[in-house]
């Protein structure tokens, strides 16, 4: 692929700014290339084939040392030498696109287009069909003069009232068991929600350890962050004007983990409650070596219920050491889970849950050495186990 650069007429619609005359375009490796004021990185152009062909452009302010190594923004810390890697970091604090052209696993061209402006992540392919029949990045150019053609008369205008925006402050939001709230999961080429989905809330597992519900040896503690227990349905809509009783009605995914960022700062609004029933609250199963390095050994967890030093069980090809832990924390909404399901795959992780079918017998063996039914229901164990039931949980005060 031969390296390719947008042209400042290009550039000024997706507000990205020319390049100056004074400044200077210096080439790294890896197809990396920076435009400096002096000692300050103004623009980074990449055109990478490392692992697939993409176009990376963000305008920037990095400061360097004699343009060979970055100086960290705090002034404290080791410099960086100048590379893609180190510099990809910053390609979101800004404007900036990306085009990518990569192959699935059937060997068809899969197409990835964003435009972050903001921090608001605009997918290009929702907005620009155009660049779907993008087989090779060597045709970026003529996309994007075709989609330069199709935006409206005043997107100059409209662009510019995004990029001056003064960021939204908003108040934190008091979120609780029961509250449905909607995703934004397309948008506009300015940044307005075009199509949101639906999840909800289900328990505040921070909540339980803030008010010693489980002590510091539970597996929840290995949980970073403000850690919520939620589900996404498989219901789409244009508005957030939806009652809730209909999004219920819909199937969802396995309840997962999320931090609580996007409910606390708005972000995903809330637009209804119905209180939880015991029943939903599906948790999800965790086995594997201790998180905390000083503990030797194997345990089981699954919601309340907690058991230490469980058998060693071989995994695949025998590796005692890979784990099923599954105790990620998602940062947003599970959507790569939600399409699996959309697609008629199982919406688990085959690599990290043992609810995966391909990971059922594993479970079964689980399920033996701890000496119960691999069907036994969860609320029963809890009472085998001496903690707290579902229905107990959420009679737990939040605050």
């Amino acid at each position: 692929m031969d390296a390719i650069e947008l042209k400042d007429q290009q550039r000024k619609y997706f507000g990205l700014a020319p390049v100056d005359k004074n400044w200077d375009r210096i080439t790294f490796p890896k197809g990396l290339v920076c435009y400096f004021d002096q000692n300050v990185i103004k623009k980074v152009v990449i055109n990478s084939t490392e692992y697939f062909d993409y176009y990376s452009e963000f305008d920037t302010e990095i400061q360097t040392n004699d343009r060979s190594k970055v100086i960290p923004v705090s002034g404290k810390g080791k410099e960086k030498s100048i590379s893609l890697a180190v510099l990809a970091d910053y390609s979101l604090k800004s404007v900036s696109v990306r085009f990518d052209i990569d192959h699935n696993t059937k060997g068809e061209v899969v197409q990835r287009c964003y435009w972050v402006i903001n921090k608001h992540a605009m997918n290009l392919l929702d907005n620009a069909a155009m660049f779907r029949q993008m087989v090779t990045l060597d045709e970026l150019p003529v996309f994007i003069d075709q989609f330069i053609e199709t935006l409206p008369d005043d997107h100059l205008k409209r662009l510019a009232g995004v990029k001056e925006a003064p960021p939204q402050k908003n108040k934190p939001v008091k979120f609780k068991s029961g509250d449905f709230f909607a995703i934004p999961t397309k948008r506009d080429l300015y940044g307005r929600p075009t199509e949101y989905t639906f999840g909800r809330h289900l328990l505040n597992i921070s909540a339980l350890r803030k008010n010693g519900v489980v002590n510091k040896q539970h597996h929840f503690y290995d949980l970073g962050t403000i850690v919520q227990l939620v589900t996404v349905y498989d219901f789409k809509s244009p508005t957030t004007d939806v009652d809730v009783n209909r999004i219920k009605l819909s199937r969802s995914i396995p309840p997962f983990y999320m931090m609580d960022d996007q409910l606390m700062r708005g972000n995903y609004p809330i637009i209804g409650n119905i209180p939880v029933d015991p029943n939903e609250i599906v948790f999800p199963m965790h086995y594997g070596s201790y998180v905390e390095s000083s503990r030797k050994g194997y345990y089981f967890g699954w919601g309340m219920i907690m058991v230490d030093k469980v058998e060693k069980i071989p995994f695949k090809d025998n590796d005692m050491d890979y784990n099923y832990r599954n105790n990620g924390v998602a940062f947003g909404a599970s959507l790569y889970q939600l399409e699996d399901l959309r697609n008629g795959l199982p919406p688990y992780d085959v690599y990290d849950d043992i609810n995966h079918p391909d990971n059922i017998e594993l479970k079964r063996k689980i399920f033996a050495s701890l000496g119960v039914p691999i069907d036994i229901d969860y609320d029963d164990y809890c009472l085998k186990s001496g903690v707290m039931t579902r229905a107990e949980l959420l009679k737990v005060k939040v605050g």
